[in-house]
């Protein structure tokens, strides 16, 4: 049962959330790099002092308007996702266990509240993983992977909330609810069931190893594609980059002499390498000689 992060999701506990415990598609992580760059200058400009306020709060366990990139360090993450499941668990358990009637507003929408918070404080640290990666910043989004996973497995199998949903679905008060409510309840039903909350306790459980185990490599193969993609550069001269706008070719400058090398040089970060490809786009063989070198 899968939480997706982006734009767009369903409304709902059940969004599956595998999708957002994975890094960003490592097609778009330059696109994101290309609207970081304010969050990159925030980390940059401070220093290595961290200070005694550091230590006491934690900014992903608190309410934002919008993420407070600069603050969030990879010693927040872990604590930050286990105190939240945990929380969420314990709440969940308790709304279920105080509603005899469940309905849209004693159960669905506190338990969206509750899968809010925990997006609220994943989602910046899955976008900081795609753009702004570390050593440091990975090892910690990596230990939270398999925590992820697991909540996700006990939600999705949790057959007293799956029986709630059931309860709404079937009950005399789903017709009076809008489309797009009735399409939330309708989706969670459906996504209990994709969860395997009805399957015997073995197949329960294989189904919440492999889920962790595709989790792991889907997280393994993005960061070897963000390594591949951050290992690619091209050197160039200024005639193989006729054409190209002065702001983008000034860009590859200065690249290059961040490189310490002479002329040019192109990356596949999205800034560097769109400009090259519009430029090429009109010519395929000079794209495919430039950039793939065939």
């Amino acid at each position: 049962m899968q939480l997706e992060h982006v734009p767009g999701r369903e409304a709902g506990p059940l969004r599956r959330r595998q999708a957002g415990i994975h890094p960003l598609n490592p097609a778009v992580h330059s696109f994101y790099r290309l609207i970081s760059v304010n969050i990159q200058a925030c980390f940059i400009r401070r220093t290595g002092e961290r200070g005694p306020q550091a230590t006491m709060s934690n900014p992903l366990l608190e309410d934002h308007h919008l993420p407070p990139f600069s603050r969030i360090e990879p010693t927040h993450v872990e604590p930050a996702v286990r105190e939240l499941i945990s929380r969420n668990r314990q709440a969940i358990d308790e709304l279920l266990a105080a509603q005899a009637a469940p309905d849209w507003d004693n159960i669905l929408q506190p338990i969206e509240e509750l899968e809010d918070s925990l997006e609220r404080c994943w989602a910046p640290v899955s976008h900081l993983n795609g753009v702004m990666n570390s050593d440091a910043l990975r090892e910690a989004y990596n230990r939270c992977l398999p925590l992820l996973s697991e909540y996700s497995t006990w939600l999705g199998q949790h057959r007293g909330l799956y029986q709630a949903y059931r309860a709404i679905a079937e009950g005399p008060d789903y017709q009076a609810l809008d489309q797009a409510r009735r399409k939330a309840v309708d989706n969670a039903v459906r996504d209990f069931r994709l969860a395997g909350v009805s399957l015997p306790e073995a197949e329960r459980q294989r189904y919440g190893e492999l889920q962790q185990r595709l989790s792991e490599l889907g997280s393994t193969f993005s960061e070897n594609v963000l390594d591949a993609t951050h290992a690619w550069q091209r050197e160039a001269t200024e005639q193989e980059l006729s054409g190209l706008p002065p702001t983008a070719l000034a860009s590859a400058r200065q690249a290059a002499r961040d490189a310490g090398k002479d002329g040019y040089l192109v990356t596949l970060d999205m800034p560097s390498v769109l400009p090259v490809m519009s430029m090429f786009f009109i010519c395929l063989n000079v794209f495919e000689t430039f950039l793939l070198g065939t």
